[in-house]
């Protein structure tokens, strides 16, 4: 369903639309984009190819940023969920974070969990360090862990290396 932006406190532009799809309304404008009509003719689709790259780009770059808010939002409200006991708040929390585990944060979110009590998160986060280990090894994260936490983490046998050499290599 698209119409118009009807808005007593900025001027509605031809671009600007209403989307809903079995849930809220957001308009363009909200979230600052600015997207230009389409014009296509059914025999140009280079036209339209350039037209969905170029805002497939503008897109790409505010759905990092969208992620970026909703973790940064997520790791002020997970330690509120568990102070107020709002268990399902702070297992919505944590499935959003087991979501973006990702070799260059995996150690940071298992700390966090670690920090507020979340032990399927931790287990979910420990595990994917281990399978990802060698991807690991490089990042910041991995690089500030302390001694103790290394030699635990290398001891594992849920470690997914190529070979021990790897392993050696990694921390020397």
């Amino acid at each position: 369903m698209h119409t118009k932006v009807k808005s007593s406190t900025m001027e509605p532009r031809s671009q600007d639309t209403f989307t809903s799809v079995y849930g809220p309304q957001f308009s363009s404008t909200t979230f600052g984009l600015q997207l230009p009509p389409l014009t296509f003719h059914p025999h140009d689709t280079h036209s339209l190819l350039a037209h969905v790259r170029k805002n497939e780009l503008k897109m790409r770059a505010f759905h990092n940023i969208l992620i970026l808010n909703l973790f940064l939002f997520v790791k002020v409200l997970l330690p509120a969920a568990n102070l107020l006991q709002l268990t399902d708040v702070r297992d919505a929390c944590c499935e959003f974070l087991k979501a973006q585990l990702h070799p260059s944060n995996c150690l940071g979110i298992r700390a966090f969990a670690d920090m507020h009590i979340c032990p399927d998160l931790l287990t979910t986060a420990q595990s994917f360090a281990e399978q990802h280990f060698s991807e690991v090894v490089p990042g910041d994260e991995f690089l500030q862990l302390p001694n103790m936490q290394v030699i635990e983490m290398i001891s594992s046998d849920q470690l997914t290396v190529q070979s021990e050499e790897k392993v050696r290599s990694g921390i020397c």
